[in-house]
């Protein structure tokens, strides 16, 4: 059966829907923002990998595909396979397909959020309207696998690292909690468990999808959100506790030192940035797992290894960045994290707030109290959410 929700429950939903109405304090502004934000977000779309024509290797116009962001033509062999340049990212490489769907996630998150704490039917409907584009209709759906994600010319025409793509499905998987909480739109809804049941079962059974959950790094970490987050959906319970079992079992023994580094993320050019965007990944597998009455959070190995450790090795660094030992070719600062939200809240951990605030630069949104904390994690404008 079913669980609606994945990364919340459904009574915080509605209490939060409660003080919106009210409009006290934090709320009006919270509000306005949703306002806001869903008048322009009805503005946009709809959306589709069909309106790109045939731009896969397949020749099928359903099929969704991309090109690896750091591989480069090779100067000492024009037209041979393409070379790597770890960190540096190639501008002319083929963005439609994977711009479309962002876009997507983040306007049918917006919609569905405002619909539902303001109570407009015609928000919802509007990104009813948006999923059947892109994942229903069988003239402008996408075909439910990810075959021809970061394909580098001369070497291959997809990788598993294409499967990174679904951290937009997982906001769409958020979105559809929301939407479920109204009765107009089971026809889509039905249609969105079967394209999803075919994803999960195109992740856990392809030679990509296994490929990614092997990858050491945290590739592995994200692929065993989106089968966490589609199972949990999808109520199946079989996929949900194997994904927190390869978490227990391969991906925290082997990914984490035992003074909390990440030591596939710091060989990295942009080691810093990879080592938040795999800390980021873990806590949103940790929420589905909180949700369903497992503790990953606390999960640690008889020597030692967890991602408290983790986020204690990384949280020096996020303070004063200029004193972080690794390669970070592009130089950027870390913003805001969903990971250290998470675990000032379920570590009761207050200097994780601290950070998060300073990093950000503004001290308006974060705050130390789950009252607040909580409905923030999800409004579209953070990271990941």
């Amino acid at each position: 059966m079913a669980m609606g929700f994945v990364f919340v429950d459904r009574d915080f939903v509605q209490s939060v829907k409660q003080k919106i109405a009210r409009e006290e304090g934090v709320w009006r502004q919270v509000r306005r923002e949703l306002e806001d934000k869903a008048a322009e977000a009805m503005r946009k779309g709809p959306w589709s990998v069909t309106y790109f024509g045939p731009v896969a290797p397949s020749g099928d116009p359903h099929d969704y595909y991309s090109e690896a962001p750091y591989w480069w033509p090779d100067p000492e062999n024009p037209g041979g396979p393409y070379i790597r340049k770890d960190g540096v990212t190639r501008p002319d490489r083929f963005m439609g397909h994977r711009q479309s769907f962002d876009d997507l996630s983040n306007t049918v998150l917006m919609l569905c959020y405002a619909g539902h704490y303001l109570g407009e039917k015609r928000l919802l409907d509007r990104a009813a309207q948006l999923l059947r584009v892109w994942f229903i209709d069988p003239d402008t759906r996408m075909n439910p696998h990810i075959e021809y994600g970061e394909a580098i010319p001369g070497i291959c025409t997809g990788r598993a690292a294409g499967v990174i793509v679904l951290r937009q499905l997982d906001r769409i998987i958020h979105a559809l909690g929301f939407l479920e909480e109204w009765p107009d739109w089971r026809k889509e809804l039905e249609g969105m468990r079967e394209w999803l049941k075919a994803m999960l079962d195109w992740l856990t059974t392809s030679r990509i999808g296994i490929a990614e959950s092997r990858s050491g790094n945290n590739h592995a970490v994200w692929w065993t959100t989106h089968v966490a987050a589609c199972a949990a959906f999808l109520g199946d319970e079989e996929k949900l506790r194997s994904a927190f079992d390869h978490f227990r079992h391969v991906i925290l023994p082997s990914q984490v030192e035992p003074d909390g580094s990440l030591p596939k993320e710091l060989e990295r050019t942009r080691s810093f940035h990879y080592t938040m965007f795999h800390l980021d990944a873990a806590a949103l597998l940790f929420e589905i797992a909180h949700y369903r009455g497992l503790d990953l959070w606390n999960a640690r190995t008889p020597d030692g290894r967890s991602y408290q450790a983790a986020i204690r090795f990384v949280l020096p660094y996020l303070d004063h960045p200029y004193l972080w030992k690794w390669q970070q070719i592009d130089g950027e600062i870390p913003g805001e994290h969903l990971s250290l939200q998470l675990a000032a809240l379920r570590w009761n951990m207050p200097e994780c707030s601290r950070v998060n605030m300073k990093r950000r630069g503004d001290a308006k949104w974060i705050k130390d109290s789950e009252e607040v904390l909580g409905p923030l994690i999800f409004l579209p404008g953070h990271p990941l959410f």
